[in-house]
């Protein structure tokens, strides 16, 4: 009895080690005394719910691509790597990041090759800290080619979403 006791606790050891190191999928909110700051790791099908994020919902919607800009992304936007640090108390992200996943739906960008992270005012969250890959305002959105940073849209565009992206993908 007492040698499946201790199997018991390593096992239990073990499991809560196993599930503290891994990323959580679902987000997670913190209440402040004016506000709820949605945190964590999450997903464009999560950002969707209009009940949770309306300004994310209607202004995803809401968006109208330039067709003539997405057409010459398409072919540039291969294998094409997406990080994104976002704030869901942050103005600048309640604006650009409805549209960004706009245009990373009509390209098509895999899922697999796309990061969102919400963080707080000091950029991180639980998880996940800002600092080491130099984002100081947010939203930013840093895009990959092969594993390799290529360009960065920091807050807004300097003409559009797609115009900026454009030209990252042309200058990579």
């Amino acid at each position: 009895m007492k040698n499946f006791n201790s199997l018991a606790a390593l096992f239990l050891i073990g499991l809560n080690l196993i599930t503290a190191c891994k990323t959580p999928k679902a987000v997670y909110w913190e209440k402040t005394q004016k506000e709820k700051i949605f945190l964590g790791h999450t997903s464009s099908k999560q950002l969707d719910n209009a009940k949770i994020f309306p300004w994310y919902y209607y202004g995803k919607r809401a968006y109208l691509l330039n067709d003539s800009l997405v057409q010459n992304l398409k072919p540039l936007s291969d294998s094409l790597g997406v990080m994104i640090v976002a704030g869901t108390w942050c103005g600048d992200t309640q604006i650009e990041l409805p549209k960004m996943m706009r245009l990373l739906q009509k390209l098509e960008i895999n899922d697999s090759l796309l990061t969102i992270q919400l963080v707080d005012r000091k950029k991180q969250n639980r998880f996940f800290n800002a600092k080491p890959i130099h984002v100081k305002a947010i939203p930013s959105f840093i895009f990959y080619k092969q594993g390799k940073e290529i360009g960065r849209i920091i807050e807004h565009p300097s003409v559009s979403i797609e115009a900026d992206l454009l030209l990252i993908l042309k200058n990579k």
